[in-house]
């Protein structure tokens, strides 16, 4: 898919509904589209056949026009579906399979320039542009823009690639440079996502914001869970991987407020001697920051009127409410 005009960094591409949609799958499932390629998950070529002969015969004729290795149904649908995770209405995390016409048509890069999202309000799928995209140019989307996959080595995502949608990936981050005369691979794009997989897994991104009785080291585990975060930001921007950065500031705003929260106790490094005021104050200011980041990253990600951008709007509002009432450093205590 090529644009036909110059598109901006977050300007909505495409919105189109899902020409098939399978049932929801456990969300711990890892690579679901790989599994569900070799048909050993919830009986996948007979729940795929079951789900493709309901529709009706124009849908059919589309989904048989996409690309596959073979002429089956199920090869059709793990070489072109896109998976997304939602929530049952009893809580439970699932993934969704589904199949589009011209999303599906978009081709593959490590460094994409646009991104695929189900925005369950307009039950359609979407794609935004990550950066400015010239007229003329290629849209590009990451087919392994899960943590799994984008962070692998240049060679086990090009091995990946192959197995799975029978190409392999020539972008920029997995093409072979010339190393002292020799061709190799890409050592400095490689070493960067290495680094970043070994700090995502010291990384806790389930946050109790506000323990009565804290445990005795929460500081400085706290401390610590930040300073990674940090690390494992800043390599996500190096990299180009936007995605993955959204539950990364979402982490680092929920212990900036578990730092408020500390700094009520008395318990955060920065509280004052009564235990709250300035200390309080300034842990939700970077959380706040942190928050708007996120949303940020969301509105360029999803859109305006994506559910959880519409939630992140909701909780900035909740935290400037809250910053607006907390004496400041600059205040004095008892005085508005």
């Amino acid at each position: 898919m090529l644009a036909t005009r110059e598109i901006l960094r977050g300007e909505r591409i495409l919105a189109e509904q899902a020409l098939l949609t399978l049932p929801p799958l456990p969300a711990d499932m890892i690579h679901v589209k790989h599994f569900l390629s070799e048909g050993v998950i919830m009986n996948g070529r007979e729940t795929v056949n079951t789900v493709f002969n309901s529709l009706p015969e124009d849908t059919k004729a589309v989904l048989r026009g996409l690309v596959h290795r073979n002429r089956t149904v199920l090869s059709i649908v793990a070489k072109n579906c896109f998976t997304h995770e939602k929530r049952t209405e009893q809580g439970i995390l699932v993934t969704v399979v589904r199949v589009y016409n011209e999303i599906s048509r978009i081709n593959h890069s490590c460094q994409a320039n646009a991104v695929v999202a189900w925005n369950e309000r307009l039950q359609q799928g979407t794609v935004h542009a990550l950066k400015n995209i010239p007229s003329g140019a290629e849209i590009l989307v990451n087919y392994t823009a899960d943590v799994t996959g984008s962070l692998r080595t240049g060679a086990l995502r090009r091995a990946s690639l192959e197995k799975h949608y029978d190409f392999g990936c020539t972008c920029s981050a997995c093409r072979r440079v010339a190393t002292r005369g020799r061709s190799g691979p890409n050592r400095d794009d490689d070493d960067r996502r290495r680094r970043a997989k070994v700090i995502y897994d010291q990384l806790f991104f389930e946050v109790n914001v506000r323990e009565e009785q804290p445990d005795e080291g929460v500081e400085d585990i706290r401390l610590g869970q930040i300073a990674l975060l940090d690390q494992y930001i800043n390599l996500l921007k190096e990299i180009g991987l936007h995605e993955l950065q959204v539950n990364a500031f979402e982490a680092r705003a929920q212990y900036h407020e578990q730092g408020a929260h500390l700094a009520k106790l008395g318990i955060a490094q920065d509280a004052d001697a009564q235990g709250n005021g300035p200390g309080e104050y300034t842990h939700t200011r970077r959380a706040l920051e942190d928050w708007r980041r996120k949303l940020w990253t969301e509105t360029r990600l999803y859109g305006q009127d994506h559910p959880d951008t519409q939630e992140t709007a909701r909780i900035v509002t909740d935290c400037e409410s809250l910053l607006a009432r907390l004496p400041s450093p600059q205040t004095p205590f008892g005085f508005p």
